[in-house]
């Protein structure tokens, strides 16, 4: 299965949790989902204060490449112009499912999404 953590956290700003864009439907439909998600991030980190969460990049790399694929089958993909795609003329929605779909994924933090820190230095 893809990352759950590359569905909020980004790999340039792994320690910032960001809002979804499908294309499809706002962010705000996406946002229940994302604070679920970010509150079990900030318990776990809460229980131990020496504890970091930082987004494995392999991870989102791996689920950007799953992501672009899908896109590649949909209309977003389309020989046009449009607003979905960036100037080099790649889709930047990074969600290619539905709302439903999103708030499955995202339903559990998953530890393994992440490099675990400790004020040591990565534990992974």
């Amino acid at each position: 299965s893809s990352s759950r953590a590359s569905a909020i956290t980004t790999k340039t700003s792994p320690h910032i949790l960001e809002g979804s864009r499908n294309g499809y439907t706002t962010p705000r439909d996406l946002t229940e989902a994302q604070h679920r998600y970010i509150a079990q991030a900030v318990q776990y980190i809460a229980a131990d204060e020496s504890r970091f969460l930082e987004v494995d990049r392999a991870v989102v790399e791996k689920f950007n490449a799953h992501v672009q694929e899908e896109l590649q089958k949909s209309a977003f993909s389309s020989e046009c112009s449009s607003w979905y795609k960036n100037e080099d003329g790649r889709v930047i929605n990074n969600w290619s499912g539905t709302v439903e779909e999103y708030r499955a994924h995202t339903h559990d933090l998953q530890l393994d999404d992440y490099l675990q820190l400790a004020e040591s230095g990565p534990a992974k």
